[in-house]
């Protein structure tokens, strides 16, 4: 199978068996790197949202780029890994949560992968490959983190951190954890018919939850650091146990809904 990894803030890559090799890939006028190498008998494709010095932020990632990159390099599956903060008590810092639902509160993120007149009406009832997920869920409890099977992310742009008074609407309505990056790229995902799925590291608590301690990057950079041998550890049981034979329908949910503007107005005229 042919495993793309995408990795957050300070990810390590030695989840490579094999010696990784760093390559580069024209998308259109632009270039898409990553490394290449193989684990447990996969074919592994890991990039950097925030390229490999964490020079650029969770607003300015281009997702495009990454998400079009990965779609020519025809994955068989994608594992996205975000960090997060928490909106609840019981939700640790040091935990993870693999996602099967997101409230998107972004306003700038692109939320589209579409150009030119095209567009998708995208089925998003199940945001996430349900595949993938079953299998990242068994690799936190092979790697035996403490972890919840489930979680709803908030999408929001940044890169400002969020107010009290947000992390509590945020909570009523659903939410468990909060972050920059995850939305846009499930958007992309499902829009190019490639199945992707969430890993979340909580990274922190979110504002007025717990002690009033200010939230700070570094702080945030420092627990990703500290998770990340069991981030590596999750990712290496998922390749262990990802077959992708069992059937989903995350290549098929935009078959036959794309449409050029003049197309779908042709079809169905305005009065």
């Amino acid at each position: 199978m042919k495993i793309g990894i995408i990795g957050s803030t300070g990810m390590k890559i030695d989840l490579f068996t094999d010696r990784s090799q760093f390559e580069t890939m024209a998308v259109g006028e632009k270039t898409f790197r990553y490394y290449h190498g193989y684990a447990d008998d996969h074919e592994i494709f890991m990039t950097a949202r925030n390229q490999y010095n964490g020079s650029v932020p969770p607003h300015a990632v281009d997702y495009k780029l990454i998400m079009k990159g990965m779609k020519l390099l025809q994955l068989d599956a994608i594992v996205g890994t975000a960090v997060v903060g928490s909106l609840s008590l019981q939700i640790t810092p040091g935990s993870y949560l693999v996602l099967d639902q997101f409230l998107d509160f972004t306003k700038k993120t692109p939320h589209t992968v579409y150009d030119d007149g095209e567009f998708a009406f995208v089925d998003f009832s199940e945001p996430f490959c349900p595949v993938i997920r079953q299998s990242l869920i068994q690799a936190c409890e092979a790697a035996g983190v403490s972890f919840l099977p489930h979680g709803c992310y908030v999408g929001v742009d940044g890169p400002r951190y969020e107010t009290n008074a947000e992390v509590k609407m945020f909570a009523m309505l659903g939410g468990d954890v909060v972050g920059m990056t995850n939305v846009t790229e499930a958007i992309f995902a499902r829009e190019l018919g490639m199945c992707y799925a969430t890993l979340c590291v909580v990274s922190n608590y979110a504002a007025g939850i717990g002690s009033a301690k200010e939230i700070s990057r570094q702080d945030i950079f420092d627990q990703n650091i500290k998770s990340q041998d069991n981030t590596v550890e999750i990712l290496k049981r998922f390749l262990s146990v990802y077959t992708g034979n069992e059937p989903c329908d995350c290549r098929k949910k935009n078959s036959d809904m794309l449409k050029s503007d003049i197309t779908f107005n042709a079809q169905h005229p305005s009065d």
